[in-house]
């Protein structure tokens, strides 16, 4: 938007009149002006049917007379579509009629839908999400496919971070030493047994067996080495099937605080879904319309035209 008095303080500091620059535009000569140019509309047909597509400013002033007709607001006896005065608007279109009494803002359904979502997402930029919502409400649209990767990621860091609050010391493999004594006691093992099964199955031989195999099993009941990978794996998973799907578990074991900010701190919210879940729960009226609430709809060729009444007419 231009700032006019910034243009006017610009062009005074370079010695040239601000008289000369623009001059003043009364009330009535800017009604004049647009009664002038609906005329010239009418003179030309420019929003006759040819013009009037989808979504088009011919269109959607269709929209409003035809509303205002049905509604007893205008005679079409005495008034034609290009009594419908446009007053400009981005993205909903704005409208007064050649009375200039009320305003009337109106849109196509895909305008009229990204006007909602825009106003939505700058209410929650402006006021954020967090207090802009009841926990309840924010709990519906939680995305569970982020929330899913999230929380395999967490526990797989916390595990490998922190493998002893997942797995026993049993769960622990032999470190190199132990294994070179592993690989000693089990060839040791291999030949004892095949002495005995080749005839010498004296008694010495098979307490001398036993004695082998007991260092075997205290070696691998004591591992010294790292924890097995496959264990951990197995951890992981027993823990992210635990709380797949519900953060809600996950959060009250884990955190505890309040649940409603963790959501949001943590990006598990769809705002897609939540924007649409406002402007589904409010409707488009009290999305859009802050002047009453109030929303109309007409229907012109298969599509949807939303008309929101914005009150008198006050100039433009």
């Amino acid at each position: 938007m231009l700032n006019f008095r910034t243009i006017f303080e610009n062009f005074y500091k370079k010695g040239i009149p601000t008289s000369i620059i623009l001059e003043e535009v009364e009330p009535d000569s800017r009604e004049e002006e647009m009664i002038s140019n609906a005329q010239e509309r009418r003179e030309k047909g420019s929003w006759g049917e040819k013009y009037q597509y989808s979504g088009s400013l011919a269109a959607t002033a269709q929209a409003l007379y035809n509303y205002l007709v049905e509604n007893g607001e205008i005679n079409p006896e005495d008034k034609d579509i290009y009594d419908i005065i446009p007053l400009g608007g981005d993205p909903l279109y704005q409208f007064t009629t050649s009375d200039f009494e009320d305003v009337y803002w109106v849109g196509d359904e895909n305008t009229t839908q990204d006007t909602a979502e825009d106003m939505v997402k700058d209410l929650i930029e402006d006021i954020g999400l967090s207090d802009s919502f009841s926990e309840g409400f924010v709990e519906q649209y939680i995305d569970l496919r982020r929330y899913n990767r999230w929380v395999r990621e967490f526990f797989d860091e916390d595990a490998y971070a922190e493998p002893e609050a997942y797995l026993d010391d049993e769960d622990k493999l032999p470190d190199e030493k132990q294994e070179q004594y592993l690989q000693f006691y089990r060839l040791k093992l291999e030949k004892l047994i095949s002495l005995q099964n080749d005839g010498n199955d004296s008694e010495e031989t098979e307490n001398e067996i036993e004695k082998t195999e007991e260092k075997i099993q205290y070696i691998l009941d004591n591992p010294k080495g790292n924890y097995d990978d496959s264990k951990l794996e197995d951890a992981i998973e027993q823990m992210y099937s635990a709380y797949k799907d519900d953060p809600e578990s996950f959060w009250s074991n884990y955190y505890g605080d309040d649940y409603k900010d963790w959501l949001i701190n943590l990006n598990f919210i769809d705002m897609d879904d939540l924007v649409q879940g406002v402007i589904d729960s409010d409707g488009f009226g009290n999305t859009i319309n802050s002047y009453n609430g109030e929303v109309d709809e007409q229907r012109l060729d298969n599509e949807t035209y939303y008309i929101f009444p914005q009150g008198p007419y006050t100039g433009y």
